[in-house]
């Protein structure tokens, strides 16, 4: 078998006899040499501490894999209770989460108070279906005493405004009206030249039905005189910048003006032919004829 394999090693890598017997001895030895360091780990692996902790670790992994999960749900308990004076673990074991309970605590700190069941599913992050169970365990009325909170039913004096004269605090006041819609009020306001009467708001871009209800405290004085435009020696560009009028509108007025003289007042404007009765009567408080 010797010479078997010997002759095999010639003809396959072409070496000689003296190199094929070389290569023969070499052989063994480089096996050993290699296999040696993983053939010591796996006799040694067993009794090495390493290994013990490995083991150990293993044990403990899949008992607790084996352990029956403990159970996440929280525990409800319901009970009467009154939101104005519950603790915040009470709270949290009826089922309202913490954060929602240090809302309705915070809120009893800065003065506020529940005086219907009600007023509970008005604090944000309050589950409505939660809210529905707690409903009957809530010692809070249905409905608002008048007799314990006669001052919530008092009428109250409603402030007038001037329009022609409000800033933009006074108009933000209203529901619905914030910094942006203020600003737009005024600034079409002083576009006009002022307002001669309330109706004017809802020309206003942006001002919805609901809005302008609510602007009905603020009123147009009596007697009240807008700014007016000089119609016989305003510029074509001063009088199209008022919101009555188009640049079409006010080259038609400048062009009669040239070619009849000054104008004497509404009938004036009335012989103009691109002119629309409607525009001359919304315009015509804005225009003085000196």
């Amino acid at each position: 078998m010797f010479t078997r394999l010997k002759r095999w090693i010639q003809s396959t890598v072409g070496l000689s006899s003296s190199e094929a017997n070389a290569m023969m001895v070499l052989m063994p030895a480089l096996f050993l040499v290699i296999f040696s360091e993983p053939l010591y780990r796996w006799v040694a692996q067993p009794s090495s501490p390493i290994a013990i902790q490995e083991q150990v670790f293993l044990d403990s992994l899949s008992n607790t894999l084996e352990a029956p999960l403990a159970s996440t749900e929280v525990k409800i308990t319901l009970f009467n209770f009154n939101p104005n004076t519950s603790s915040l673990e009470e709270l949290k074991s009826l089922g309202i989460s913490e954060q929602v309970g240090r809302k309705i605590i915070q809120y009893r700190n800065k003065g506020g108070e529940f005086r219907v069941k009600s007023d509970l599913a008005k604090i944000y992050g309050l589950d409505s279906l939660l809210y529905k169970s707690l409903t009957p365990y809530i010692l809070l009325p249905d409905k608002r005493d008048k007799k314990l909170y006669p001052e919530d039913e008092r009428p109250k004096a409603a402030i007038q405004y001037n329009i022609n004269l409000s800033d933009t605090s006074s108009l933000k006041t209203v529901n619905g009206i914030g910094s942006a819609l203020s600003k737009r009020i005024i600034k079409y306001r002083e576009s006009l030249g002022g307002f001669i009467t309330s109706g004017q708001l809802s020309e206003v871009y942006g001002l919805d039905s609901l809005v302008i209800q609510g602007l009905k405290p603020f009123f147009v004085e009596d007697g009240f005189q807008p700014r007016k435009i000089k119609v016989n020696e305003a510029s074509e560009q001063e009088l199209a910048i008022h919101p009555y009028l188009s640049m079409k509108e006010a080259k038609s007025i400048i062009t009669y003006r040239l070619q009849h003289g000054k104008l004497a007042g509404i009938n004036d404007l009335l012989k103009i032919k691109t002119l629309k009765e409607s525009v001359i009567n919304r315009v015509g408080p804005y225009l003085s004829f000196e």
